[in-house]
Parts: structure tokens; C-alpha cells; sequence
């Protein structure tokens, strides 16, 4: 079936009356010319929306056109305009009419077929000029959707780069905010993660609101509720610490729970669950499809940096504890050694050091073979631990012996402490779910006074000598090269 033809559409600006009688004359019924004075042409907003396909216009108008406003020129030179010069016209008209992108001149006596050239060649005109702007729409576009995913890609980078750079939990944390504030409008974040170990999950609590806030309450509660209906398992809380972020504005560290829209963004490690980031944000709309896909990649490797942390916090407590007694172990003790000894030079404060071994310890490997041996050495150390201070420090040295630092205390008061330890381990009942066991220890002890030079190596073998006299004394007895004193069952020198 055939489309109706449609009514052509042009203007007429600064041409007669009787000239635009002439022109409707030879273009016929299908075509309609509006006529507009030369100083009451439309503005640029009525130009757009009539976009006439040719414009007639008269000598006068065509000298006007360098002076136009810029707006209104740009969509007037996109369309083409014919100059109907009349009777009396001079060399200086034809001239100004090609400096102005005129593209046709009409003169003398108007022709049916010139008027339908012209039309024709306006047609093509406007349908290349309609073409040419479908084009460059779809250009425009394509360039904003490749700078979309340029910056969608450059997030990515940034996000990946420096989420794996430190295996630090806290550092992750402070960079996945920062990079998805890049993507989305986050005011603040919160964070909870967990760790599986052979009986439990071990939650950590991360809170941007300051610890002494009522939000900082509200954000924990909001955190371990989420925890425990993801993981369908009731959570304690191990470690609940303050999350310092750099890039966030002071307003908004202490909002609440309720001031914003909460965004919560599992932490997905391969198919494993291990935690949730809780966001805070303005945003009012849902993200488009490419921001959506580039929040899930970004999720991803963030999930692995993380996994990534926890493992080397795990291969760190390894490093730093024996897995046996869950005391510090003898590598970790060299470095805490060296601290407390750097400490002594630089305060000239007393410090001491014991040397504990367990008497007779092959003997109950013998008799009772290593599974009794292995409770043994756990009780001994849990004995040692619950009787030192938050400051002091205990470490398996190696088999059944024990390094024990007694920090800003004297020689007298570690070799009493040694002895109500000696004591407490003596009276003990060990193995009570089996067959009952009675044990002694033996230590040596060596002490550091204000004012005194020594290096730690010379303390450590003082200590050592002292255990090795102890254990040549008879066992079960502290003895201590340099303090004076005389007690049943002790050896001093």
C-alpha cells in the first residue's frame, strides 16, 4: 500500500508577497511556505522544531546573516537557502551571497523547472544532512559508552591493584572504600568477617563510627544480626576494631544505621562465604547494567585479597605461637627478646628472664608415651600463662623448656614469682581425666638493673647456666646466679 505523500515545509524571510505567489504558483499544493519579515525572524528554539528543508530569502536578510546570534546562524547554515535577487540587484549581492553559503540565486523571470531543481537538490540535501546527524548521534554514543567502560575498566585496575598490594585486612578495607566511592556514592562503610577453625566460626567486627558513639552500638548489633542470618549459626564477637577511613568526610564517619540506604555486599571467596561489607549510600537509583557487572568483578577479587589476608594472619599466628601449647614460639621469642632488650637500654628499667624445664620429661614420653606427654606440656603452659602478667611474655623454647620475660621487674621479685609458679606446677594435678600425674620443674633465672651492660646473649646463657645448676642441684628448685638468697628447696649462688 502507498504512503500518502507529505506537505513539504520551507520559509520565506524578507521576500514579497508577490514573490512567494510566485514561488507557491510552481511548487503546487504539496508544498507550504511560512513568510517572516527580516526583523522578526523565529529564534533558535522555533528554528529546531520547524526545521524547514529550504529557506527563500531576500537581499536584505542575506546581508544580515554574519551579525546573527551564533545559536540560531549554526542552525541556519545547516539548512539550504536561495537568494531571490528581483530586478535590481549589483555585483556586491552576489558576493555577499557566496561569503554567506547561499546555495542557489534566483534572478529575472521564475521557472516551474528551475524551482523544481532547486527543491530536488534541497531534498537531497536535507536527507544527507539527516543521515549525516543519525551518524554522528550514533558516534557520540559509542564514544560515551567506550568512555563508560574506560572508566569502568580504570576503576577496575585501581580497585584490583591496590586491594592486593598489603596483606593487611584493615589496609583492604580502606582501599575498597576509597575505589568503590569511584563507582558509587558511598558515605561509609562497615565490615564483618569470619573465619572457619575446627570448632567454630570467628567473627571480626569492622566500625567506621567512633568506639564510644551510640552508632558504634547500633553498627555492631546491625553487623552480627546480618552474620548470623547469613551463616544460619550463632557468632561471638573475636575482635571488633575501629575502621579509619582516610577518604571519608568527618560528617559522615558517626551516621546511623537508619540515616541512609544500606548497600550489603557479600564476600564471596570461590563459592565459600566470608563475610559482608555494609555501605551506606545516597543512591536513589539502581546501577546500570555495566557498573553492575564491574561492582560484581570488583566484589570478587576483593573476596580473594581478603581470603588472601586472613591466610597470612593464620600462617602468622603460626609463625608466632606453637601450635602444641599456643604459647609463643621460640622465633617469635628472638624478636621480643630484642625488643625488651632495646627497651632495658633506652629506659635502664629492670628486666628479668627464667628459663623453665619440665624434670624428668622423658620419662612420662617413656611411660606413658607422647599423647601424655603433649597434655602435659599444654597444661604447663597454660599454668605459666594464667600466672603472668599482660606484660610479661612466655614462649615455648624448645621441647619442655619455656622462656618466660619479666619486664620492669627486679631480680628479687621474678625469683618470688618464680617460686610461687615452681610451687603451683609442683601441687598440681595433671592428666586428672586419666591416670593422675605429679610433676616438678626446674628454673634459671638471670636479671637485668638499671645501669648494668649486657648483651642478650649474655643474659640468655646466664639463664641458661642457672636452669643447667638448678637441674644439678637435685631438680625441682629455682636458682639465680645474682640474688642473695637462701630458701629450703632453692639454690642461689
Amino acid at each position: 500500500m502507498l504512503q500518502p505523500e507529505q506537505t513539504l515545509h520551507s520559509w520565506g524571510i524578507g521576500i514579497s508577497k508577490s514573490e512567494i505567489d510566485v514561488l507557491q504558483t510552481h511548487l503546487g499544493d504539496k508544498h507550504s511556505i511560512d513568510l517572516f519579515a527580516v526583523d522578526s525572524l523565529p529564534d533558535a528554539e522555533d528554528i529546531k522544531l520547524a526545521n524547514p528543508f529550504l529557506i527563500w530569502i531576500s537581499t536584505e536578510f542575506s546581508k544580515r546573516l554574519p551579525n546573527m546570534d551564533k545559536k540560531r546562524k549554526e542552525l541556519l547554515d545547516a539548512i539550504p537557502k536561495v537568494l531571490l535577487l528581483g530586478d535590481s540587484y549589483t555585483l556586491a549581492d552576489f558576493e555577499i551571497a557566496c561569503d554567506n553559503g547561499i546555495t542557489d540565486i534566483l534572478r529575472g523571470d521564475i521557472t516551474k523547472e528551475r524551482i523544481a531543481d532547486i527543491t530536488r537538490r534541497a531534498l537531497e540535501a536535507q536527507a544527507i544532512h539527516h543521515d549525516v546527524q543519525c551518524m554522528t548521534r550514533e558516534i557520540a554514543l559509542e564514544r560515551e559508552l567506550l568512555e563508560r567502560k574506560n572508566e569502568l575498566l580504570s576503576f577496575l585496575v585501581s580497585f584490583i591493584t591496590n586491594t592486593t598490594e598489603i596483606l593487611d585486612i584493615e589496609y583492604i578495607l580502606q582501599t575498597a572504600f576509597t575505589g568503590l566511592g569511584k563507582l558509587l556514592p558511598v558515605k561509609s562503610m562497615h565490615a564483618a568477617l569470619w573465619e572457619h577453625d575446627e570448632h567454630s566460626l570467628n567473627l571480626s567486627l569492622f566500625i567506621c563510627a567512633p568506639e564510644k558513639s551510640p552508632n558504634h552500638g547500633l553498627w555492631r548489633s546491625t553487623l552480627l544480626e546480618h552474620a548470623k542470618a547469613m551463616t544460619g549459626k550463632d557468632l561471638s564477637v573475636q575482635e571488633c576494631s575501629r575502621l579509619h577511613l582516610a577518604d571519608q568526610p568527618k560528617k559522615w564517619e558517626n551516621c546511623s544505621p537508619k540515616d541512609d540506604i544500606i548497600l550489603n555486599l557479600p564476600i564471596v571467596n570461590g563459592h565459600e562465604l566470608i563475610g559482608v561489607l555494609m555501605l551506606t549510600t545516597s543512591m536513589e537509583r539502581h546501577l546500570g547494567r555495566d557498573q553492575a557487572v564491574a561492582l560484581d568483578s570488583a566484589m570478587r577479587h576483593f573476596a580473594l585479597s581478603i581470603k588472601n589476608a586472613q591466610r597470612f594472619r593464620l600462617m602468622q599466628s603460626y609463625a608466632d605461637y606453637d601450635a602444641l601449647t599456643n604459647v609463643h614460639s621460640r622465633r617469635h621469642f628472638e624478636s621480643k627478646f630484642e625488643q625488651e632488650m632495646q627497651r632495658f637500654n633506652r629506659y635502664g628499667q629492670s628486666l628479668s628472664l627464667i628459663m623453665l624445664d619440665i624434670d624428668h620429661f622423658k620419662k612420662i614420653n617413656d611411660s606413658r608415651g607422647h599423647h601424655a606427654g603433649d597434655i602435659v606440656l599444654r597444661e604447663v603452659a597454660s599454668l605459666i600463662a594464667e600466672s603472668i602478667r599482660a606484660t610479661d611474655y612466655c614462649a615455648r623454647y624448645g621441647g619442655e623448656e619455656f622462656a618466660i620475660l619479666l619486664p620492669h621487674t627486679s631480680g628479687r621479685n621474678a625469683f618470688t614469682w618464680a617460686e610461687r609458679l615452681r610451687n603451683r606446677i609442683s601441687n598440681h594435678t595433671f592428666m586428672k581425666e586419666g591416670d593422675p600425674l605429679q610433676l616438678t620443674v626446674s628454673m634459671g633465672l638471670a636479671s637485668l638493673t638499671p645501669g648494668t651492660v649486657k648483651k642478650k646473649q649474655a643474659l640468655l646463657c646466664e639463664a641458661d647456666a642457672a636452669l643447667y645448676h638448678a637441674k644439678q642441684s637435685g631438680r625441682n628448685r629455682t636458682y639465680s646466679g645474682n640474688v642473695p638468697l637462701q630458701q629450703d628447696n632453692v639454690m642461689t649462688g
